[in-house]
């Protein structure tokens, strides 16, 4: 079983004559290389500006394939902004369920220990804040903040402090840094992976600086930025 990726700008589907073609491709494609299940076929429009791009209609075998807002891949909800509101809500739900084993392990009397407390966070709450952050790291600071409680509470758990000492001695105590320079972290680890491997199809476009017009762009990025963006901005800090 396979899912089929494709991308498509803003003009080829409002080109009339483009629509025919990439339904004859689809169909094509349905018949020699890959089976498209029409009830798991969806497509969606990328965009910020509400009412310019008319919903497009592409069929796969006379079936109209269904337009939707958001759609699920790989464990993480992209929405039709790119502002992965939806994905961050429920990301900080499931990371909360997981703070129950936390709370009832860390037991004053039976629990376990800072150390086993510490690695039991890396390894159940930690590791679903790390998945995917290359991605939905690029949404606003105020969306992203919304995890920062996950991780506060997951931390105070393992060292047994109160609410009232700062954020920042629980970072030193426990050795974990914020969230945002973990993400950070992450995506610079992202980045000399692609780099060290130039067969990757991601390598020709992060380093071909001729697709991307960084002056001309700034003042329109100011809500969101692309990989690209952000990894030029920590290269150059």
């Amino acid at each position: 079983m396979y899912k089929y990726r494709t991308r498509l700008n803003s003009s080829m589907l409002q080109n009339d004559k483009f629509r025919p073609l990439l339904t004859t491709s689809l169909n094509g494609l349905n018949r020699t290389v890959l089976f498209f299940q029409k009830k798991k076929t969806i497509s969606v429009v990328f965009s910020r500006k509400r009412g310019v791009f008319p919903n497009p209609e592409l069929f796969i075998v006379r079936s109209l394939i269904k337009v939707v807002k958001e759609f699920k891949f790989l464990g993480l909800i992209f929405d039709q902004s790119l502002r992965f509101h939806r994905n961050l809500k429920d990301l900080k739900i499931r990371s909360a369920k997981a703070l129950n084993i936390l709370k009832v392990l860390a037991n004053t009397r039976w629990g376990a220990d800072r150390t086993s407390l510490l690695r039991l966070y890396r390894a159940l709450i930690r590791s679903k804040l790390d998945y995917g952050s290359v991605v939905y790291s690029s949404a606003c600071k105020s969306l992203l903040k919304i995890l920062d409680p996950v991780h506060h509470q997951g931390l105070r758990f393992c060292l047994g402090a109160f609410r009232t000492p700062p954020v920042e001695s629980l970072y030193a105590e426990a050795y974990e840094p914020p969230l945002d320079l973990r993400w950070k972290y992450l995506c610079l680890n992202h980045f000399m992976k692609i780099q060290s491997m130039k067969t990757n199809t991601a390598y020709s476009y992060l380093f071909n600086f001729s697709l991307y017009d960084f002056n001309s762009h700034r003042s329109s990025l100011t809500y969101s930025q692309p990989f690209h963006f952000r990894i030029r901005d920590l290269i150059n800090d």
